[in-house]
């Protein structure tokens, strides 16, 4: 069965498979997977294909002291063999990811505090995910330390960078502040970084602020690495957060992106180089999940925020439109309704392949209401569908990693 359920696409898609099964076929294991898929406070897609952990506090937790991962009920998510996203891992989150795995070493040891997106595999008591911070004393021993570390590490497949210059942030101050280290990332460094990337089995990178393709010669490295691994080991996934790109040889980068096949996943901050070179031509079709969102930080001295409004919207319309995408992720903060009510129609028109949308920071107005209305069908028939309005939608969110205004299904919009 479980390997059946690897190729089923979605977390709706397996939950309706296993509906249609026999209860008697199913097994306890994969009986208590469906009743989770079907939990009314469980977001089916939050525990599928991979289970995280804020979902399940919201779920389950009625007090700070339950260590919800030993919950009796999430065991058979353990035993099909799901990794769990922890998100940032403080002590205490270590400590409950102990008690359900002895002999999880701590990462923190390995690579470093500040572990932002750790994500671990129960079942076979290993790390998939961690966060490694790139701070300014790192020498090239450090760096043979990780490259050894990482190739030991077979698990390993999903990596952030930190490259950030941020040393202290105020975003709530008026004006906000932002403390920087001056100096960024030594550039002497970089060979040894791309070193420990190449011989990683890493499949999906975030590179988090940071000048690492900032010039030249850091693109003609990335493009190595995206192009010279063997092909079962070529990235899935791309994140770029607030970095910095060199604007004369970002076609280049785009162009690689482009080509590399095995490149399903692409989550871009907004900026003025890299994504509306991106954009400017119809996404390609192995391109399935596209993200475009405003970076929560401010990572390098000359980073300025950024959002949607710094593109022409034409751009995401056109790169969308006949595309194969299953998922589309749109932060609109202060774009307009009509802009907005474009993209929307755009999605449930042009994309026949889209199965779940979501969009922050929303507007609503007439436009978008009547794309909305005259797309009730086709929206009906997504998996989920999540229109984010404003802050005062979440503030009366009713339990924590739930947004009020997009819980689940195709009938929250």
């Amino acid at each position: 069965m479980a390997a059946i359920a690897g190729y089923v696409p979605s977390a709706t898609a397996l939950r309706n498979f296993l509906e249609a099964l026999p209860p008697a076929f199913l097994g306890e294991t994969w009986a208590g997977v469906l009743r989770l898929l079907q939990h009314r406070r469980l977001d089916p897609n939050r525990i599928w294909p991979a289970v995280h952990y804020g979902a399940l506090e919201g779920a389950f937790v009625s007090n700070y002291k339950t260590n919800v991962l030993m919950n009796r009920k999430l065991r058979p998510l353990w035993d099909v063999g799901l990794d769990v996203e922890m998100g940032y891992l403080n002590n205490q989150r270590f400590d409950r990811l102990r008690q359900l795995v002895p002999n999880l070493i701590d990462v923190d040891d390995v690579f470093g505090y500040g572990q932002d997106s750790a994500r671990a595999n129960v079942a076979k008591g290993v790390w998939t995910g961690c966060t490694i911070r790139l701070s300014l004393v790192r020498t090239q021993d450090d760096f043979a330390r990780i490259a050894t570390t990482m190739a030991a590490m077979p698990s390993l497949r999903e990596l952030t960078l930190n490259l950030s210059q941020l040393a202290e942030a105020h975003p709530y101050y008026i004006p906000p502040e932002y403390i920087y280290h001056t100096a960024p990332f030594p550039a002497s460094l970089e060979q040894y970084l791309w070193a420990a990337l190449a011989a990683s089995r890493i499949l999906d990178l975030t590179l988090l602020g940071g000048h690492l393709v900032a010039t030249t010669d850091g693109i003609a490295s990335a493009i190595q690495w995206l192009t010279s691994r063997p092909i079962q080991r070529r990235v899935h996934r791309l994140c770029f957060d607030d970095v910095k790109v060199e604007a004369n040889d970002v076609a280049t980068l785009v162009t690689a992106m482009r080509e590399c096949t095995t490149l399903s996943t692409v989550d871009l901050s907004y900026d003025r180089t890299l994504l509306p070179t991106f954009l400017s031509a119809p996404l390609p079709r192995h391109v399935r999940r596209l993200g475009l969102f405003v970076s929560e930080g401010r990572y390098y001295l000359d980073s300025v925020s950024l959002n949607i409004t710094s593109l022409p919207v034409g751009l995401v319309v056109t790169a969308i439109a006949g595309s194969a995408l299953t998922h589309l992720r749109l932060d609109v903060q202060d774009l307009d309704n009509q802009n907005i009510a474009a993209i929307v129609s755009t999605a449930l028109e042009r994309i026949p392949s889209l199965q779940h949308l979501e969009l922050s920071n929303v507007r609503r107005g007439p436009k978008l209401t009547a794309v909305l209305e005259a797309g009730a069908d086709r929206l009906a028939g997504l998996e989920s569908v999540q229109l984010h309005e404003l802050e005062v939608a979440r503030i009366e969110s009713p339990e924590p990693d739930v947004d009020a205004a997009g819980i689940f299904g195709t009938s929250d919009y």
